[in-house]
């Protein structure tokens, strides 16, 4: 399911970049000619603010991809994170749960305690390194939005 929504993604923010770029290739084409007094034709220059514009789209419509990626590996991170944070409780529980002669008995090595604290740890950093991916593009997805 995730891979077919970042599939839908990509094709739609390929039609949105395909139709923007031509509209806007169409738009700033120059073809218009000047005519001074003795008939002489004198082409118009162009100025690079096509050319800029082609460039922030095309810089949204990578940052729009980039986005929709980030937010997927946010999303499946998120869901590694809850998890491992379901496991490591889980198993604290059942350590509380125990007899207290038996809690007094066992040692931190004897459980799966430390794998669990280690996977909920790369777990964590994994969420928090692509949330802040996901936000950070959003941030300027906006930013670049606003521009154009």
């Amino acid at each position: 399911l995730i891979y077919s929504i970042y599939i839908d993604c990509k094709l739609q923010n390929q039609i949105m970049n395909d139709d923007t770029i031509a509209k806007l290739q169409a738009a700033t084409t120059n073809n218009h000619t000047n005519k001074t007094d003795d008939k002489n034709i004198k082409p118009t220059t162009t100025n690079n603010t096509g050319q800029q514009l082609i460039a922030n789209y095309d810089k949204i419509a990578k940052l729009q991809t980039a986005t929709a990626t980030a937010k997927i590996e946010m999303t499946t991170t998120k869901t590694s994170y809850d998890d491992s944070l379901r496991r490591l409780t889980a198993a604290k529980e059942l350590l509380r749960a125990m007899d207290p002669d038996d809690q007094a008995k066992i040692q931190v090595n004897d459980t799966n305690l430390p794998e669990l604290i280690d996977m909920h740890a790369v777990a964590t950093e994994a969420y928090k390194g692509a949330k802040s991916r996901f936000e950070t593009n959003a941030r300027y997805l906006e930013l670049f939005k606003a521009k154009a």
